[in-house]
Formats: C-alpha cells, structure tokens, sequence
C-alpha cells in the first residue's frame, strides 16, 4: 500500500467518524463511571476495600498506565528475545548457545561483496 493510499483511507475514516458524531451525538454518561467504580469496591475482597475507598482517580489512572506500560515492555522484550535467538542461530534448550544434538544445523549465508 502507498502512503498516498493510507492516507485517504485515514481521511475517510475520520470523515465517517465525525459524521457519525453529528449524527448521533455523543452521551456523557459513557464518561461517568462512578456506579461501576461503587459497585467494584463494594465487591472486591475485604483486605483491598479499605484501599478502594481512598484512592483518587489520577492514582488509579496512574497505576493502570504503568501497568499497561510494564505488559507492552515485557512483550516487546520477549518477542525480541525470540527473534535474537532465531537470527543469531543460538535457539537452544541448554543454555550454551549450541543447538541441541541432532538437530539440523544450517550455515550462515555471508552477504555478497
């Protein structure tokens, strides 16, 4: 796909985003969330409640940040993990960067030049 071509499906998709909003109108009830956040510390275990009774917003804001933070970096880390051991022909079970006996080993190929 060009960029040319992403661009005009960007633009037309946010076309139709803002009139479906002039059409239907936005709720703000869908921003008030207090029910749900009553009804979570009314239900959440006896040793947390005390917790969730004080805690403000921004920290809870904060912490669900962080958190989603440390899963993306956790995922990023394993996945690079994966493709540095596929690249680097060190996949191997033992630690030693060998490959484990009887599996097939393929040369590297050296670039031209």
């Amino acid at each position: 796909m060009t960029t040319l071509t992403t661009l005009a499906i960007a633009v037309v998709g946010a076309i139709v985003l803002v009139v479906a909003d002039l059409l239907f109108g936005s709720n703000p009830d869908l921003l008030d969330t207090e029910g749900q956040e009553r009804w979570l510390a009314r239900h959440a275990p006896d040793a947390l409640q005390p917790m969730l009774r004080h805690i403000d917003r921004r920290v809870a804001g904060g912490i669900m940040v962080a958190a989603s933070f440390a899963a993306v970096l956790s995922g990023a880390v394993a996945v690079g993990l994966v493709f540095d051991s596929i690249y680097g022909n060190r996949a191997s079970l033992d630690g030693t960067g060998r490959p484990l006996s009887g599996a097939p080993t393929t040369p590297r190929r050296r670039p031209p030049g």
